[in-house]
């Protein structure tokens, strides 16, 4: 995955996560930047945005430590 490909989930997670929760972000201009200036949405995964979605929305929810938290759930996402 190149380094636009990353940048295009991250900033869709971050899109979804502001939006459920009622916060004004940026994300939707800079998604709506990059498909005005490219003809297609780059090869990223719905999956992976969805888990990461559900990872800081249960961080938010449940107050744990976000940095133990995010390490813990990378490691179990890698692993399949």
């Amino acid at each position: 995955m190149n380094k636009n490909e990353r940048e295009f989930e991250a900033e869709c997670v971050c899109w979804l996560v502001c939006e459920r929760k009622g916060i004004n972000n940026p994300s939707a201009a800079y998604l709506n930047g990059y498909l005005k200036d490219n003809e297609y949405i780059p090869d990223i995964s719905t999956d992976t945005i969805l888990k990461a979605v559900a990872i800081i929305e249960s961080m938010i929810n449940e107050k744990k430590n976000p940095r133990k938290e995010i390490i813990s759930r990378t490691i179990e996402l890698k692993k399949g």
